[in-house]
């Protein structure tokens, strides 16, 4: 992967590789089963039962086997790349588990109208996104979703996001 061609604050979408990975993306009818963000020669990202972590570039791509596929957000102003950070820091303290990913899962494929936005759960890796991209440069990448309704399949569909060409 080359250094030059990515920068703080491009989305890194990966594809499954282990069984879980294969189970998520299934289930939200997607490539892609994990995002995480660029920060300088690290990403952020949220596990399960992890909850927010850094780590380096390298060793993710390596543990995933696979380059990831790097997204841009369209009019994205870098200059608010801390307050995206500081808003993605700011979830660290939660963590998700098996009974939260179950539950995510089944919810989503219910209408948006039954529910209302909730900020009080522990973030998956997409929604921590979202929300840190929402309360740290208001913008909504994904309109029309709640945070915690998005998956990285969503993210790679969103008119404010580009692929960017490996």
């Amino acid at each position: 992967m080359s250094k030059t061609r990515i920068q703080n604050g491009d989305l890194l979408l990966f594809r499954p590789t282990g069984w879980l990975g294969k189970i998520v993306a299934w289930v939200t009818k997607s490539q892609y089963c994990h995002v995480a963000i660029v920060y300088d020669d690290d990403i952020l990202e949220f596990r399960e039962f992890v909850g927010h972590r850094q780590v380096s570039l390298l060793v993710a791509v390596a543990k995933w086997g696979d380059v990831p596929d790097v997204y841009r957000i369209i009019g994205y102003d870098p200059s608010t790349f801390h307050r995206v950070v500081n808003a993605f820091n700011a979830q660290s303290d939660v963590r998700y588990g098996w009974l939260h990913a179950l539950k995510a899962g089944i919810t989503r494929r219910l209408p948006n109208w039954l529910f209302r936005e909730c900020e009080k759960h522990p973030p998956h890796c997409s929604e921590a996104v979202c929300r840190a991209f929402r309360l740290g440069a208001g913008i909504v990448l994904v309109p029309g979703k709640y945070d915690w309704r998005t998956t990285p399949g969503d993210l790679a569909k969103s008119i404010f996001v580009k692929k960017m060409e490996r």
